[in-house]
């Protein structure tokens, strides 16, 4: 019988979760899904087996591949999915009871809608409620508006499966951010909506306030606004729309920018500091004629010498 959502999630050498992960699936209140475990390469293979083993549930199911990143093993598990709809679970992640039924139900009456996405509540390693997603969200045509930040978490997003096959998977290259390069490709094509309800226990990890990882993720970010951003913009038809996206595009482009130069400059990486201003800066010169790069630059010139 053919599952009305497909469930993905990847696992590479986290499994402390991934047990509290699996039985939020199983407590669903909508029971038509399959849970696809895309094992991309960890040493723990069998610890994972054994956990899913000790379910005895048909709706499971283990794939395993050579480590590539969580974008070839979230691909891998679109192309052996059954489901009309697609959902994706992170391991360290919980669902609340209704998320399916919710997300289901909202993609089903918005007929003409490509996702769907819910809000999410913050939860610490313990799993203790730390606090709400308060980031501001849209529906309908939110191009423009996801130009300027990713509002979609997620493990919040319930996506058609047909959406994949026009917009394509996500993008191995991406090691962060992945998410949002695919859904602004996936907004290009297609209307999304809130569904306004918590529907994720998202874990905080602590390696997110990590100065090297928060350097990733602006770098990863300035990736994303320079390829699919731009053409995203290109593909806008109407002029209004296209210079409301075009002035979001260079407000993010901005700040991840002057964040990584911040973090470089912080961290005392001033090589990395000039790497990343010269490969990221030609690539949008307006934000290199601003002020605080009157002040930054000379300064850290300084200091790199000095060394």
């Amino acid at each position: 019988m053919i599952p009305l959502v497909s469930i993905v999630t990847p696992v590479y050498n986290r499994t402390r979760y991934l047990k509290e992960m699996v039985e939020s699936v199983l407590f669903q209140s909508l029971r038509d899904w399959e849970l696809l475990i895309v094992d991309d390469g960890s040493s723990q293979g069998d610890h994972i087996k054994n956990i899913l083993s000790g379910y005895n549930d048909t709706r499971i199911f283990y794939y395993f591949q050579p480590h590539k990143g969580r974008s070839s093993a979230r691909n891998l598990g679109i192309t052996q999915s059954q489901g009309k709809y697609i959902a994706f679970l992170d391991s360290d992640d919980l669902w609340l009871p209704d998320a399916l039924k919710i997300l289901t139900e909202a993609l089903q009456e918005k007929v003409a809608a490509g996702m769907v996405y819910g809000n999410f509540i913050k939860i610490d390693l313990a799993g203790k409620t730390i606090g709400h997603n308060h980031m501001k969200t849209f529906s309908g045509y939110v191009l423009p508006e996801l130009l300027r930040r990713n509002f979609i978490y997620i493990g919040t997003a319930l996506v058609k499966k047909e959406v994949f096959q026009r917009c394509g998977l996500f993008c191995p290259e991406i090691e962060i951010d992945e998410d949002w390069e695919l859904w602004l490709r996936i907004c290009r094509e297609f209307p999304v909506y809130f569904v306004g309800s918590d529907v994720l226990k998202y874990r905080i990890q602590p390696h997110h306030n990590d100065p090297e990882y928060r350097c990733k993720m602006s770098e990863s970010a300035l990736r994303v606004l320079a390829l699919t951003g731009k053409r995203a913009i290109m593909s806008i038809n109407q002029k209004r729309e296209r210079k409301r996206s075009l002035l979001n595009w260079k407000r993010a482009y901005q700040e991840w920018f002057w964040e990584l130069l911040y973090l470089r400059y912080a961290n005392r990486k001033f090589s990395r500091f000039w790497q990343s201003l010269f490969r990221y800066g030609r690539k949008c010169p307006t934000v290199l004629f601003q002020k605080k790069i009157v002040f930054t630059i000379p300064k850290t010139f300084f200091l790199f010498w000095k060394r």
